[in-house]
Parts: structure tokens; C-alpha cells; sequence
């Protein structure tokens, strides 16, 4: 059993204590010499005498990102103590622990680990009894990260969403739900700034104010105008305001705008987010919720055998249907648009054709931004298969199918991918009486899916 031990500071106890465990003993003084060698390590030992941030850079742009070396167990040794995952374990614990990883990974090394994803997933399956939990950090801006996850992401794309669709493959489970967010309905952070706005010019130059009503005469405004010898008398009609519910009585009205001197009962909250500086307001936020993940069984046998799939993600943004009941649900539209006029419905085949395998999710996740924004809760999405989408959009007409594709042209034109090339092939139905009067939905389907 072959193992590093990175240290910045002469320690032969802990040498010596490690090779009374351990066939071979590498000592190296430096993260940059442990990068020169070639040689595979079946662990690595780091001190902690290192400062933390470049353990950690260490970690993840050396280690987890090795052909050889990602899935190797990392220790940190303080002082003679060993910790995984900040937990305390002994070099028994260490050895056991190594030999479980070594014998996990030969039922699955001869996958394709080119992407971080595969190598993560196989990092849970060499370590069945790991619990994938978030830790706060004010400087993500979802307030919480994944420090298993972290190490192997490439930051291309926000892998909160990645989590939810193994989720929702049943690769991972939801152990524990620790925390739900309110987060930018654009860019999905949880850093935002709010503020109290007039709500008749916008501005924030307002202020709270008593105000009271006149019954002599109706007039309202702040209780500083009817002030006069500390005593209320209405500055329009001069009565002198004794009793309040017979003389004068206090309205709904709280704020005042001292730029435009508006008079208002609530203000309006406006929301800007700090990290894509968008504005938005209270009702378009989107709330995020934070679980603790564990890998599935389910999810071992699809990680063994190799199955696991990331197509599914475009599915969870719409309501997805099993195909056989998506072809019912579209009889049914075609019956009702035989029956009425403007009883319309439309259909988008979507087909994505990638020339490598690894911009898939990429891809997936930036489309299913656009799901999330565009598309109402009344429409349905189902597979044709791995590749080929199919959305119905009840009670949408022609000009409502010329948005649609409006905006899928739009994100098919801005949309960059930092890995791989795609293709995304596009067929359009809307219907009316006539189109529609001697077609069913197998045919319908399969004339709109043939011109992909």
C-alpha cells in the first residue's frame, strides 16, 4: 500500500508512525513537488501546517482532477492526529478505509471519467456510507456549498441543479432538509438587497408618517400639518380637531414621498439582487431549498453498470408525463379542438444532437433556465427518447406558438457552451379545425417528429 505524506516541516514521528501501517512511505515537502511525479498513491496525507485555502486549491486542481488519482482517500494530519472530513480516525481506520475505496473502484474503473460529474458519482459509490452535506459560507451566494461536490466541479455550471436531477433519478435521496432560500428568480442566488420604494415615482426618499383625517372636511395629510400650538387644527378648513372619531380619526395612510409628496398606505419592497444586479419584485422570487444527500442503491447499480443519465433535467422543469399518457392528454386536445373553434393547442419536438458527449449537461442545465422562465404550469413535457422532446401547450394559438419559438430562437443563438458542440433540432404544430380533423395523436406525433 503506497501512500503520500505532503508536509512543509520535518516530522520523523509521523513518518515513522506511518510506515509501521504502510508498505511505502512517499514524503514530499511541497504541493509543487508532488506534482512533478508520475507515480500512482493509493492515499495521500497532507499537514496541516499548510494554510487552508491552498490545501484546498491542492485538492481539487491536482488531486480530483488526476486520471490517476481522483478517487484516492485525503487525510490531513494535525499535530499526530488524522482527520477525514474533519472527523478524527486512526491509522487502523485510515488502512481499512483504503483498501474499501481500492476494491469499490475496481467494479467501475473502467468507465469513461473524463467528466466531473462521472468522477463524483464514483467518488460516492467508493464510499457507500457518505452523507453529502451542505456547510454555510457567506461568500457562495447560495449562502451554502458542498464541500464533496466542490472538490470535483469545474464551475462551469451551478451544480446545485446537477444534485436535484440525481435526485430526481433516484440516484441520490433527500436525507435531511436543512434550509429553504428565497433566491433571484434569474441567476438563482440568495444575495439580494432589499428596499422600500414610493409607489407611485420609485423613489427611496420616503419616510413613515402619523396621518390624520379631517371629518370637517376630508382633507388628509401628515399630523406635522395639523399641528399649530400643539394642538390639531386642519391647515384646509381651520376647524380646531378635539376628539378623535368625531373631529378627525387616523387613516390607513403611513408614508409620505418627499420627492413627489405622494401619500401612501404601503410601499412597494423592490428586490435587487447583488450578484447579476437584476430588479425584481417580492412575488417573482424563488425559493430554494437545501438537502442533505445521500447516494441511493438504486443509484449504485446505475453508477456500476453505467446508466446514469442527465437528459432527465429538462423533464423536471415542466410537468413531465409518461409518454402513453401524454398521447391521451393530446387525444383529448385534439377532441376539443374538433368540438370548439378557439379551443387551440400547439406542439414543439425538440431533438438535441450533441458532437461530443461532454457539453450534454451544459446544455441541459442553460435550456432548462429557460423552462423554468418561459413555460406556464398547464403545459406537459414528455420523452420520445434519450434525445427527443415533445411539449404540449394547451389552450396556445398560433401567435402564442410565435412567442414560444421565439424565445427558444433567442437562447439558441445566445446560448455558448464551454465544452464540446451541440445541435438543436426544432419542429412547430399549432392547430386548428381544419389540420386537424383527420389526424390522430400517433400521427400527429410521428409527422412532426419524422422532420427532426
Amino acid at each position: 500500500m503506497n501512500t503520500v505524506y505532503i508536509t512543509n516541516k520535518d516530522n520523523p514521528f509521523i513518518v515513522s508512525l506511518l510506515k509501521e501501517f504502510f508498505d511505502k512511505i512517499s514524503v514530499f515537502n511541497s504541493f509543487a513537488d508532488f506534482s512533478t511525479q508520475e507515480e500512482v498513491f493509493d492515499s495521500v496525507i497532507i499537514s496541516s501546517n499548510f494554510e487552508k485555502t491552498k490545501i484546498e486549491d491542492f485538492v481539487k486542481k491536482t488531486i480530483r482532477t488526476s486520471d490517476k488519482l481522483f478517487i484516492v482517500p485525503i487525510f490531513l494530519e494535525d499535530n499526530g492526529t488524522f482527520l477525514s472530513h474533519e472527523n478524527v480516525v486512526n491509522l487502523e481506520n485510515i488502512k481499512e478505509h483504503i483498501i474499501s475505496v481500492k476494491n469499490l473502484y475496481k467494479e467501475i474503473e473502467h468507465h469513461n471519467y473524463s467528466s466531473w460529474e462521472n468522477r463524483i458519482l464514483s467518488y460516492f459509490y467508493t464510499r457507500p456510507d457518505l452523507s453529502v452535506c451542505p456547510k454555510i459560507d457567506k461568500n457562495h451566494d447560495m449562502f451554502y456549498y458542498y464541500p464533496h461536490v466542490e472538490q470535483f466541479y469545474d464551475g462551469q455550471e451551478d451544480y446545485f441543479y446537477w444534485m436535484e436531477e440525481m435526485a430526481t433519478q433516484k440516484i441520490f435521496s433527500k436525507v435531511k432538509l436543512v434550509d429553504r432560500l428565497f433566491c433571484c428568480p434569474y441567476c438563482f442566488s440568495a444575495l439580494m438587497k432589499f428596499s422600500d420604494h414610493c409607489p407611485n415615482c420609485g423613489s427611496i426618499n420616503i419616510k413613515q408618517e402619523r396621518f390624520v383625517h379631517c371629518f370637517s372636511c376630508g382633507y388628509v395629510s401628515p399630523e406635522s400639518k395639523f399641528m399649530k400650538d400643539e394642538r390639531f387644527v386642519c391647515p384646509s378648513c381651520k376647524s380646531k380637531l378635539k376628539l378623535i372619531g368625531e373631529d378627525y380619526d387616523r387613516p390607513l395612510e403611513n408614508g409620505v414621498c418627499m420627492d413627489c409628496g405622494n401619500y401612501h398606505i404601503d410601499s412597494t419592497l423592490q428586490i435587487s439582487c447583488l450578484s447579476c444586479s437584476k430588479i425584481f419584485t417580492t412575488e417573482e422570487l424563488s425559493k430554494k431549498s437545501v438537502f442533505e444527500y445521500k447516494l441511493t442503491e438504486y443509484g449504485r447499480n446505475q453508477i456500476k453498470f453505467d446508466t446514469v443519465s442527465s437528459t432527465n433535467i429538462i423533464a423536471s422543469e415542466l410537468n413531465y408525463i409518461a409518454l402513453n399518457y401524454f398521447i391521451f392528454t393530446l387525444n383529448w386536445s385534439i377532441q376539443m379542438q374538433k368540438r370548439y373553434i378557439d379551443s387551440y393547442f400547439s406542439l414543439v419536438a425538440l431533438k438535441i444532437i450533441m458532437e461530443t458527449e461532454f457539453s450534454v449537461y451544459d446544455l441541459l442545465v442553460e435550456f432548462s433556465k429557460l423552462l423554468r422562465s418561459s413555460f406556464r404550469t398547464t403545459d406537459f413535457c414528455s420523452k420520445i427518447d434519450n434525445n427527443t422532446f415533445i411539449f404540449l401547450f394547451p389552450k396556445t394559438g398560433a401567435t402564442g406558438l410565435n412567442a414560444i419559438k421565439t424565445k427558444i430562437d433567442t437562447f439558441l443563438g445566445s446560448i455558448k457552451l464551454s465544452k464540446g458542440q451541440f445541435n438543436i433540432k426544432t419542429e412547430y404544430f399549432s392547430s386548428t379545425q381544419e389540420n386537424i380533423a383527420e389526424e390522430n395523436s400517433q400521427q400527429i406525433l410521428s409527422n412532426l417528429t419524422n422532420k427532426l
